[in-house]
């Protein structure tokens, strides 16, 4: 078993390097890239990450307007700024070339100017470094008000450290597949799978909701699922399936689910045949917070496929009156 076993993790590692290189290349950086909570360090690096893009400014103004505030281009550079140790020259020259997307018609001229701004960048994100490796009392003295500060939030319910929140991917059917969460530059980073970028956003806005609630009301009770949807062997392929049913649905009538008895919840099940409509199981995720699915794996497929599940939730149409 033992021997099978480290073929197994042997051949796993193979493939993650494989994927880390050949699928994700340099843009790695996007999922492994953080930038720091520490207000010391997050101030270090924001100083020099602007004072790289004077640089920019001073060797090719044309490009700087791609990074303007608020932009894609200049979240995507800061995140390259934070991981550009962790990169070779070559790497950030090939993802720089790409945001900044140079005159085509003068390519030996606009790769020289990549090599160099990101000469640039990397020098100032080791001097970055430096400076903080040269104030680490200063910085240590900021972390421990930064952590007093994050207790005292996290007691009023104001928001969650942002170190503990995991990485959410949303990936195709192409990405599905693969193991991307063992990639070597997601190690020791917390990696959860998301359904629909759409359902995730619905999913995170009731809880900002749910959890800005009345104060004195302790965050986890705030937080605590009000809803709730269940599918119980769709296609009664199950033999089970109608007597988990029967007593889920009388928990849910009799109150034993929390807060299943109160008017503001709503818990709902579609248990045995014949399967609920897609549209109704997709507005389920939409809206409840819980979602319980119980039968055989191909069901789940034949109910929820794929590229359905990745649209999620469809919209409201236009001509719909509340």
């Amino acid at each position: 078993f033992w021997k099978e076993r480290r073929k197994f993790d042997r051949n796993l590692r193979e493939v993650a390097q494989r994927l880390e290189g050949e699928v994700l290349g340099p843009w790695r950086f996007l999922l492994a890239a953080a930038w720091p909570t520490q207000n010391q360090k997050s101030l270090s690096l924001s100083r020099r990450f602007r004072g790289w893009l004077d640089v920019v400014t001073a060797h090719a103004p044309q490009l700087r307007g791609m990074l303007s505030e608020g932009s894609a281009r200049l979240w995507m550079a800061s995140l390259l700024f934070s991981h550009a140790l962790e990169m070779p020259r070559s790497e950030v020259a090939e993802v720089l070339g790409s945001l900044l997307q140079p005159d085509p018609s003068r390519v030996g001229e606009e790769t020289d100017l990549m090599h160099a701004l990101a000469d640039a960048l990397k020098d100032a994100r080791n001097e970055s470094e430096a400076e903080d490796g040269t104030s680490i009392e200063i910085v240590e003295a900021c972390e421990e008000r930064a952590a007093e500060e994050e207790k005292r939030r996290e007691r009023e319910g104001e928001h969650e450290c942002l170190t503990t929140l995991p990485l959410l991917l949303f990936l195709d059917n192409a990405l599905a597949g693969l193991p991307i969460e063992v990639c070597p530059c997601l190690q020791g980073r917390s990696v959860a799978r998301g359904v629909a970028p759409n359902l995730a956003l619905s999913a995170l806005r009731r809880r900002r909701s749910v959890g800005g609630g009345a104060s004195g009301t302790p965050p986890a009770a705030a937080a605590a699922p009000r809803s709730g949807y269940f599918v119980l062997d769709p296609f009664g392929n199950t033999a089970a399936g109608r007597g988990v049913g029967r007593w889920l649905d009388e928990e849910v009538r009799a109150g034993g689910l929390a807060g299943s008895a109160s008017n503001e919840s709503s818990w709902l099940l579609d248990v045995g045949p014949p399967k609920p409509d897609l549209g109704r199981v997709l507005q389920m995720l939409g809206s409840q917070d819980v979602f319980l699915y119980m039968g055989h794996g191909a069901d789940a497929r034949a109910l929820l496929p794929a590229h359905d599940l990745q649209r999620g939730a469809p919209r409201p149409s236009s001509g719909s009156t509340a």
